[in-house]
């Protein structure tokens, strides 16, 4: 399995606190949603718990399927900015193309070289087909930028204003088979990040995020994952399809003697064959 995954974002302090036992800040997870997202008026159908923190609120897949993605890019009405490692779903193509066609500026910035598993030496083509795709639609694509080993982010910005922080790939696996999570983002400062750093990567620049819950790789995640795991306060549960970080190993390891309840569920290790040296 390839390492060294460069661009990665997630919202540590917002969906890692629920998922982690830290207590979410106060005045979070009032049960409210954010209004007028784009397309999200029946949020609800999409396995959406609550707002787990200030304008943000997280749904599951593969229960909720392509439907958020697929009425966010529908209801879009000027811009459409995605950062994505893998995008094969063929309706969310078509969507992507259809809002192109009827006006709406669409950005699709893709990793040019996917990992494959099955034969290192020879990236996955699934992103070149989908250039293909691509050509004449009237979306501008691109690849990512080269300074990373993979671009693994996957986020999607409608409108300049609703941020799309996902675990999943715009593929079939990532909507129907995968256990992933997405979180919709209206926090301004999270959106203006979140812009500033497709256009950075866009134009092959630096970009320095200064939202305090926004976790980017590589400039600041090592740091902010490791200071929210030393300091859970009872218990620590992790979801994670593979575990190698010696440092969060010994972490954790710590975290146990200290007499937290920590639980780490991972891919099994005949697909992933890393993650058995940490479960023994």
């Amino acid at each position: 399995m390839a390492r060294n995954c460069q661009k990665f974002l997630f919202l540590a302090t917002s969906v890692l606190s629920l998922a982690l036992g830290l207590g979410l800040p106060s005045g979070c997870g009032s049960g409210k949603l954010p209004a007028q997202l784009p397309g999200q008026s029946k949020l609800a159908e999409f396995h959406v718990a609550n707002s787990i923190a200030d304008n943000v609120t997280l749904f599951k897949e593969p229960e909720a399927g392509s439907r958020p993605i697929l009425d966010a890019i529908n209801a879009a009405r000027s811009s459409i900015k995605i950062a994505m490692y893998i995008l094969s779903d063929e309706q969310i193509i078509q969507a992507l193309i259809a809002a192109a066609k009827r006006g709406v500026n669409v950005q699709i910035m893709l990793e040019p070289a996917p990992f494959n598993p099955e034969d290192p030496s020879k990236p996955l083509p699934i992103n070149r087909n989908t250039m293909k795709k691509l050509i004449g639609t009237g979306i501008q694509a691109a690849w990512s930028d080269p300074r990373f080993r993979f671009t693994h982010a996957k986020t999607m910005v409608v409108d300049d204003s609703v941020a799309y922080i996902l675990t999943f790939n715009f593929s079939q696996s990532g909507t129907t088979k995968n256990r992933e999570f997405g979180a919709i983002d209206t926090e301004p400062l999270d959106v203006r990040d979140l812009l500033g750093i497709f256009q950075a990567d866009w134009s092959h620049q630096t970009y320095q995020p200064l939202a305090k819950r926004l976790v980017v790789s590589p400039d600041n995640a090592s740091a902010k994952i490791y200071s929210l795991l030393k300091n859970a306060k009872q218990s620590l549960y992790v979801a994670v399809e593979i575990l190698y970080d010696l440092t969060i190993i010994d972490l954790l390891g710590q975290l146990v003697q200290y007499g937290k309840d920590v639980k780490v569920l991972m891919a099994d290790p005949s697909y992933i064959p890393d993650n058995l040296k940490f479960a023994r």
